[in-house]
């Protein structure tokens, strides 16, 4: 890795250089050409820097000379330079929450600028999808994060960058494994099938979140007024994401690294070995001799959760290469990411480069140049994730008997433990070995040529492709049958070309008008293939060699395409500035449906008035600004495979004229010829407010979303063809509704500002609101199984008048006590056993009587985040708060009763029985039969507040180190965990959608990090 990143960085220094250079890099052919010599011939560099009216120097402030694509932006000191500046120039100076300042050159080599707050950015140029828009021109519900919000922060994770930023945007990482993205929810869950993740657009492309040193800007757009120009694909939020680019300036070299040690905050209160045996003993749950518990007691036996849980390191390098002239401008960046998980036997790695290449050929021609390369690599990333897995390194941590060695005499793994039936020895579990990987690359080019000075051609044509797969082996000790191995691997590629022109033209000086029209087109086309081997015969070849175990091998392929072609536009007008109109409409034709319902039509309106400059209102000085705004819009989605349509074939044998097997196809049922769009209607009413001379903004929302035509599985009999054997028990269709109805508020405040000191806050915080509302003929719809040998079914429903991730089951009473043994004996019970409510009197605990028992949806959620800066040092604290989320905690339950797969007690609370000198204790009498897991007993309140950031910053000062800018930090995450919850973490689930989101079932914990950080500009 060292001289691959020497390489590259020979290679970055030589093109900088290239780059830098003169006219031997690039020729004109123009016919101005001796103009533009001239032209150069009066240039000089401009350099400054950048303070606030306090004296506080501001990094990120966009400079740009007026008329032309040139520009750059100030670094962490204040500091910028501009080269090739032309002596009658004008150089404009922006920044999110300033003033606007435009300041001629005027022959100047030396501008230092002061820039003065502004009423809420509203000259800030915000992106809304294919395209901009003045901040004060926004009609619909759009949340921004700044680079300011996160550029101080030492961890790179995307999660930190909008946890707890922007009201009704929820992230949640329920899977803590090493290279797994965290859940992003804006403005709660939609769809039943598909996903419920929003569409993420980098600088007009389709993708992920990158690193937060790339990013300049974030726009969340949450209402359909501003989403629907996305149509099928904004159904569930948009968040577009302006990435740094070069500017004119002189090379510069940036480096970031930096360094966290990762552990488990909160484990589960296990007895050791002597306790264990000691009590287990006691009450007759496994025959201990006095020998062995007195033999515990002197020392001995194992910690299993000390045994698989390790502080886990992690190591992030980048380093950005930019600069450019007045006509070719470049940004490239390589990256190297190293994760070794808090579970024994995780990681992930990850390194990448991006270059960006933006060229003026004229004044009215620009073509921008991207590429992109990146590999990554994960080991066992579900290595504690899903439900219907027992074979889980955590459980068996849990569960496994303390009294049993890691190792035997003969130094292998002790097989079994005591008591706890099959589960396998925790850390042999962790000897699983499952490998992840994936390569992908990326090509773009963007062409932008202004026509007129009032209409302009924007075009783009990318494609990108990527290859992976998955690689698996058990050896016979993990295995215990035979050594086995699969493989698992795709290639798929992408295309999207688009197009739209923009005209932009104000009328008798207070008619402002705009409008866009675009086409799109996308393609994907993907292919599989898998292969599986038991019975290998030598271990030592792994997945390297399956053909080995032949005949005991199994082989399969895939191939699947889809298309999706778009037009679509826009129609902005505002009059004076005061009264706002925003149109949009898109088409959408989908190759995943058929005849008439294959296109998707998805309009939307917004208004909005800036009652502030009304005249009556200029006479007050308590508010800046005030607007009110308005909008209802309709977002769709297609959330099914590429052949939902049609109904797949089925290989099967079958006897005919003698004994032989004949090969032969059954049709499955499942295709549904009939399946539409899915789509999302949505009303948004929100009001905007500054005051306090600009120091206090505020933004309220109120939505109200539905989703109609859901796209579902529903269940289809045995007598209907439904048969989970020879074909498919459900088949999708459009039925039913849900809605999500909320409001948000978004606070920020400067509580101080001076020369040496800045203290300004934002809290922000949603009331979200699901409910399913119509299923069809569905009375019920349950969700997938958890923990084989616990429950017959589902701990999740979907049913109308409840959300989406309801759990059902039987309402918990408590202990039958012995003034109640008459009643309990009804139900075959005694006193010291469990009791249930019994809905339907029969005096027996059956279906009946299940009802609901929790919900999985955290109806409000918030941030508080706290910018403090004293000089050449600077702080962030924030909170973030979720409240009235239930999960059901089985692991508790494993850890406290006796099950069907462990059969003695481990957890500490579990000692806490029922006797009659004990009638309140926590749980029944020793032999008690009348335990329901799928019970309120377990449902737990998953409410928690946590210190997500805490950090701090040091510049050094250029009297200390000149030649570079240099800033040190240390930061801690998940620092404080405030929580009623007995598990690990209440944040996480062991599955990821909605449906389903809210089981414990031994997730991989998130951890507590500390973090040091670096970062140098040269």
């Amino acid at each position: 890795m060292k001289k691959i990143t020497t390489v590259w960085l020979i290679t970055l220094l030589t093109m900088g250089q290239a780059f830098a250079g003169n006219s031997s890099f690039y020729t004109s052919n123009r016919s101005e050409e001796k103009n533009e010599i001239s032209d150069v011939q009066q240039t000089k560099s401009v350099k400054g820097r950048v303070t606030d009216a306090s004296g506080e120097t501001i990094p990120g402030v966009t400079i740009s000379v007026k008329g032309t694509n040139q520009g750059t932006t100030t670094n962490i000191d204040g500091e910028y330079q501009l080269i090739n500046v032309q002596e009658n120039a004008v150089l404009v100076f922006s920044f999110v929450g300033m003033e606007t300042e435009e300041i001629p050159v005027a022959g100047k080599t030396i501008i230092n600028v002061v820039m003065s707050e502004s009423s809420i950015a509203l000259q800030e140029v915000v992106a809304i999808g294919y395209g901009t828009m003045k901040k004060s021109d926004l009609t619909g519900a759009v949340s921004s994060v700044s680079s300011r919000d996160f550029i101080n922060m030492a961890s790179s994770s995307s999660n930190s960058i909008l946890a707890a930023k922007a009201p009704g945007v929820t992230i949640r990482k329920s899977n803590a494994a090493p290279g797994v993205a965290p859940i992003i929810r804006v403005r709660g869950a939609n769809s039943l099938m598909g996903s419920n993740d929003p569409l993420i657009v980098v600088d007009g492309n389709y993708g992920s979140l990158p690193d937060m040193y790339e990013i300049e800007s974030i726009e969340i757009l949450k209402d359909a007024s501003a989403t629907a120009i996305y149509g099928s694909r904004g159904a569930n939020g948009v968040i577009l994401v302006t990435t740094k680019r070069g500017s004119q300036k002189k090379p510069t070299l940036e480096f970031y690294s930096d360094f966290s040690i990762n552990t488990i905050g909160k484990r589960y209160d296990l007895m050791d070995a002597y306790e264990f045996a000691k009590f287990n003993q006691s009450v007759g749950a496994y025959p201990f001799t006095d020998a062995e518990v007195e033999k515990f007691k002197n020392g001995g036996g194992t910690d299993w959760q000390d045994a698989i849980l390790q502080s886990g390191l992690s190591q992030s390098y980048r380093v950005i290469f930019s600069g450019g002239s007045k006509d070719i401008r470049y940004h490239i960046t390589t990256h190297y990411n190293d994760n070794t998980g808090t579970i024994r036997n995780t990681e992930a790695s990850d390194y990448g480069l991006k270059a960006k290449v933006d060229m003026d050929l004229s004044n009215r021609l620009t073509v921008q140049v991207e590429a992109s390369a990146g590999h990554n690599d994960n080991l066992n990333p579900e290595l504690s994730q899903g439900g219907s897995k027992t074979a889980i390194p955590l459980m068996a941590a849990v569960a496994f008997s303390p009294t049993v060695p890691i190792y035997d005499e003969n130094g292998r793994y002790t097989p079994l433990g005591v008591g706890s039936g099959t589960l396998m020895n925790p850390v042999l579990m962790t000897e699983a070995h499952q490998r992840n990987y994936g390569n992908g690359a990326t090509g773009v080019g963007n062409l932008q040529f202004k026509i007129t000075d009032d209409l302009t051609l924007n075009a783009k044509a990318l494609i990108s492709l990527s290859n992976g797969g998955t690689r698996e082996f058990e050896s016979l000790e993990y295995n215990r049958l035979y050594p086995r191995a699969d493989q698992y691997s795709y290639d798929n590629k992408n295309w999207l070309t688009n197009a739209f022109l923009t005209y932009s033209k104000t009328f008798a000086n207070n008619h402002d008008f705009s409008a866009m029209v675009g086409f799109e087109q996308t393609k994907y086309e993907g292919q599989s293939f898998s292969a599986s081997a038991d019975r290998l015969p030598i271990e030592s070849v792994g997945w390297n060699n399956l053909g080995l175990a032949a005949p005991y091998i199994g082989v399969g392929s895939g191939w699947a395409d889809n298309a999706l072609r778009s037009y679509f536009g826009r129609i902005n007008y505002n009059y004076a500035s005061r009264y706002y109109l925003t149109v949009n409409y898109r088409a959408d034709g989908s190759s995943k449906f058929r005849g008439d319902n294959r296109w998707g039509y998805f309009p939307s309106f917004s208004l909005a008035w800036r009652l502030s400059e009304e005249a009556f209102m200029k006479e007050q000085d308590l508010f800046q600004n005030i607007r009110i705004r308005g909008g209802y819009g309709v977002t769709g989605s297609q959330a099914v495979g590429s052949y939902a349509t049609y109904s797949p074939l089925r290989g099967m044998g079958f006897f005919w004229g003698g004994s032989a097997i004949q090969s032969g196809y059954i049709s499955q049922i499942g295709g549904n010829p009939n399946l539409k769009w899915e789509s999302t209607k949505q009303l948004n009413v929100g009001a905007d407010f500054t005051l306090i001379d600009s120091r206090l903004s505020l933004s309220l929302d109120y939505y109200n979303k539905k989703t109609v035509d859901l796209l579902a599985p529903l269940a289809v009999p045995a007598y209907a063809g439904g048969d989970s054997e020879y074909g498919r028990t459900s088949v999708i269709s459009n039925v039913g509704s849900v809605r999500n109805e909320g409001f948000e508020f978004n606070l920020n405040y400067f509580i101080l500002k001076t020369k040496d000191w800045s203290y300004d806050i934002n809290l922000n915080g949603a009331f979200n609101r699901n409910k399913v509302l119509d299923l069809g003929e569905e009375a019920r719809i349950y969700g997938a199984g958890y923990a084989p040998g616990l429950a017959s079914t589902s701990p999740f429903v979907l049913m109308p008048g409840q959300p989406i991730g309801t759990i059902f089951g039987m309402k918990y009473l408590g202990i039958w006590q012995e003034n109640q043994a008459e009643e309990a004996a009804k139900y075959g019970a005694q006193p010291g056993d469990y009791r249930y409510e019994d809905l339907n009197g029969n005096n027996a605990y059956d279906s009946d009587d299940q009802q609901v028992i929790g919900n999985t949806n955290a109806p409000f959620s918030w941030g508080f985040n706290n910018h403090i800066s004293i000089k050449n040092v600077d702080f962030n604290i924030l909170f973030e708060g979720v409240h009235g989320r239930d999960i059901m905690n089985w692991a508790y339950l494993v850890a406290t009763e006796r099950i069907d797969f462990t059969q003695l007690y481990t957890h500490k609370d579990s000692k806490d029985r029922w006797t009659p000198s004990n009638p309140n204790a926590k749980f029944a009498r020793i032999g008690n039969s009348h335990l329901i897991p799928l019970s309120s007993q377990y449902v737990e309140d998953g409410s928690y507040v946590k210190l997500r950031n805490l950090s701090v910053g040091y510049r050094i000062p250029k009297s200390v180190v000149s030649f570079a800018t240099l800033r040190l930090s240390l930061s801690a995450q998940n620092l404080l965990v405030f929580t009623k919850y007995k598990g690990y973490d209440p944040e996480i689930s062991s599955t990821n959608d909605d449906m389903n989101s809210g089981m414990d079932w031994f997730a991989y914990p998130n951890s507590r990090s500390i973090s040091f950080g670096v970062a140098i500009e040269y």
